[in-house]
């Protein structure tokens, strides 16, 4: 658990706000219930989670009500492109995001403080459920814990704000009521508190109507050894009683508000939808990204990979597991156990998939596995005893390489998001036939270089230029990067300085950064002889920092013609 917490909260630190999957929508929603008090139309920053369930958000404002809020501002990143190693970041990072935190940054490192505590609970969870299944050994729940706590893609989701947090310790609760009940039997206070978690679990995201139709097969599962109908019935009823009691509020809300109890028709309205059916061959192709995504990919579109060795070498040792537990279902005096073990895993991820299928069919950006991450403590566990058994004489061993080879990869994966977005420092000095170009005596252009000065209507202009910092620069400059022409502007660029990574509130001096810029020229300027200027101007705000007695400066001559 201490692992956990030290790792979480430096995942927590390294990724930068909002470059986790739907991040920036999260942290809306939350900001929109403790300003309004009440849910959030499908509109603005938040229009990409308004369908979802409450309960995360409400406990988020409440917990950090105390923090004073100011604007919550995102900066897009211009420069990014998709697979780019050099524009990791969707967002740009100004200085008021650093340490100490204060304000809604202070709030936003607190809700994801928050994420964080409802993952010890999963941990937790893990735990328990595994010592329930395995009382008197030791090896096992804690090399099962040990893969829940320090799977890469679940260590990263614990650390941002998203609600699949909340879900996924729900889900794991449920799961260890319902394993208790196999172990020892139909119990009224358990039963009562499964159907408050089944309750509450409706309220944190409305896939947990797969946990319902789970916990109900699970009592069938139980009952039917000894025929018990009638107390079954009692059971289920209590149970799903108090789960209704719990949810109801809240699907009223749905219907009246949206005209169903599920606001699938809100979902529809805000999600990014398919245009034509899905075909066979789509969604095969989802096989990998779910797999990737299962071990851990990252960044704001999951477009931060592993090495493809890990992916490899995870899959191989998640196969040899898995057949090592079927190999055990059917033999030894534990295989009753296992094999119950493996019909309950199985069943919860049934379930979960089709609700994670329906999403699919319908939504173009459901390639991933966090949806069936409610399934990960018997997932863990099921995988952990399969371990055990291909290393059976050497227990050990067994406990050594999987529980040290987890946390391995958790501290590996840590240093690989760590360098993801590593700032681009490089050591340059001044050419011959460069005279440097100073902005106010704050940042210096020290190089550039015009790739190509002649180029057709439609084509690009690239320029590479050196930056210094001459002072500590007091705001976030951007650049405008401008074709001329005799009647004014024909193409603009505009971005930080840095081409999408460090902005320039942030720079010391004597720093020097080197960036890349592309110049697009539209496809109907006329063909003729242009000026490429430069100026620097503080983000949002057009009082450009002057560059001698002008506000911006000519870099090259360009023509455009059509046979360049």
């Amino acid at each position: 658990m201490l692992a956990f917490l030290i790792l979480a909260l430096s995942y927590s630190v390294v990724i930068p706000l909002g470059e986790a999957a739907d991040e920036v929508s999260h942290i809306a929603y939350v900001e929109y219930v403790l300003a309004h008090k009440r849910l959030p139309p499908p509109e603005g920053l938040v229009l990409g989670e308004a369908h979802q369930a409450p309960l995360y958000y409400v406990v988020a404002a409440l917990a950090t009500a105390w923090i004073p809020r100011d604007e919550l501002r995102v900066i897009a990143n211009p420069d990014f492109v998709l697979n780019d190693p050099q524009t990791p970041n969707l967002l740009l990072h100004p200085r008021n995001e650093g340490f100490p935190y204060r304000g809604t940054v202070l709030a936003w490192h607190s809700v994801r403080l928050i994420s964080i505590l409802f993952a010890m609970v999963t941990v937790g969870a893990a735990w328990q459920t595994a010592r329930t299944f395995f009382p008197n050994d030791f090896a096992i729940p804690l090399a099962g814990t040990a893969f829940v706590a320090f799977l890469p893609s679940f260590l990263s989701l614990s650390s941002v704000v998203n609600n699949d947090n909340l879900i996924i310790m729900l889900a794991s609760l449920v799961f260890l009521v319902v394993a208790q009940n196999t172990q020892r039997g139909l119990d009224t206070k358990r039963t009562a508190i499964l159907g408050a978690l089944l309750g509450l679990a409706v309220l944190a995201k409305l896939n947990a109507f797969a946990l319902w139709a789970f916990a109900a097969s699970s009592y069938l599962l139980i009952a039917f050894p000894t025929r018990a109908w009638s107390r079954l019935l009692r059971q289920l009823a209590l149970c799903f009683a108090i789960a209704l009691a719990i949810s109801s509020p809240y699907l009223v809300y749905n219907w009246r508000t949206y005209g169903d109890p599920l606001a699938w028709g809100l979902y529809l309205q805000v999600a990014p939808l398919r245009k034509t059916p899905m075909s066979l061959t789509e969604l095969l192709g989802l096989a990998e990204p779910v797999l990737t995504s299962f071990w851990g990919r990252f960044g704001g579109a999951l477009q931060l990979r592993m090495p493809n060795a890990i992916y490899l070498v995870l899959g191989i040792v998640a196969c040899s597991a898995l057949a090592g537990y079927i190999l055990a279902m059917w033999r030894g005096e534990a295989a009753l156990k296992l094999r119950r073990i493996f019909l309950l895993m199985v069943s919860l991820l049934l379930l979960l998939g089709a609700v994670y299928l329906r999403f699919v069919l319908a939504d173009l950006g459901a390639g991933q596995a966090r949806m069936l991450l409610p399934g990960l403590v018997p997932v863990g566990i099921v995988l952990t005893v399969g371990w055990f058994v291909l290393w059976q004489s050497h227990r050990t061993l067994a406990l050594v390489t999987w529980s040290g080879g987890f946390f391995g990869l958790a501290l590996v994966t840590f240093f690989l998001i760590q360098s993801f977005y590593a700032l681009p420092l490089i050591q340059a000095t001044a050419r011959a036939d460069s005279k440097p170009i100073d902005f106010q005596d704050t940042i210096r252009v020290v190089n550039f270089q015009v790739e190509k000065n002649n180029v057709a209507p439609g084509g690009e202009i690239a320029v590479q230029f050196d930056w210094e910092a001459l002072a500590v620069p007091q705001e976030n400059y951007w650049l405008a990067l401008q074709l001329v022409g005799a009647d004014g502007g024909v193409a603009n660029k505009d971005g930080v300085p840095s081409a999408g990574r460090i902005t320039t509130d942030w720079w010391q001096p004597g720093q020097m950064f080197r960036s890349r810029h592309v110049l697009q020229i539209p496809p109907d300027v006329e063909a003729g002889a242009y000026a490429l200027t430069l100026g620097l101007h503080p983000y949002n705000r057009w009082e450009w920092l002057r560059v001698g007695n002008a506000d911006t400066i000519p870099l090259a001559q360009i023509v455009v013609s059509a046979n360049p």
